[in-house]
């Protein structure tokens, strides 16, 4: 499984790729620092999976989100952020992510998480309508 990681903090983009590192089935690709620079990995490397910041200057996490979701091979998407607040999981899962995690938590949730999108079909996916908000906000995957 392929994952880009999208935040504009290099340290945290170093220390999340050095954990995914430490996974045998994850290969993480170059990690791209902001919202614009992520949207261009992501059309050069197609990876499975994009874990992009919540609030970036550039171009933030739900536009990030919404541009990789218009494409024909969109890939899984998990918004992070440091904010747990019930208002930050709905604007991700509006925007379309596929699930949202609080920073906090990744060395928890995170390992966990991708394992589950694993086991979904991976590559190019038919465009599903979206569940209301409230259906798709009851777990951090979806």
């Amino acid at each position: 499984m392929r994952v880009l990681i999208i935040d504009d903090q290099p340290g945290f983009l170093e220390t999340l790729t050095r954990m995914l590192m430490l996974i045998p089935e994850i290969e993480a690709v170059c990690p791209a620092v902001g919202g614009l620079e992520g949207l261009k990995f992501a059309s050069e490397m197609r990876p499975d999976v994009v874990l992009t910041d919540f609030q970036m200057p550039d171009l933030n996490g739900t536009a990030v989100t919404r541009r990789l979701k218009e494409r024909a091979w969109a890939p899984y998407v998990l918004m992070m952020s440091f904010h747990a607040g019930p208002e930050y999981r709905e604007m991700a899962v509006g925007a379309g992510a596929d699930g949202y995690l609080v920073k906090t938590d990744l060395d928890q949730q995170l390992v966990p998480v991708l394992r589950q999108l694993k086991k979904r079909p991976l590559g190019p996916r038919p465009r599903i309508a979206p569940r209301t908000v409230r259906e798709r906000t009851q777990s951090t995957l979806h």
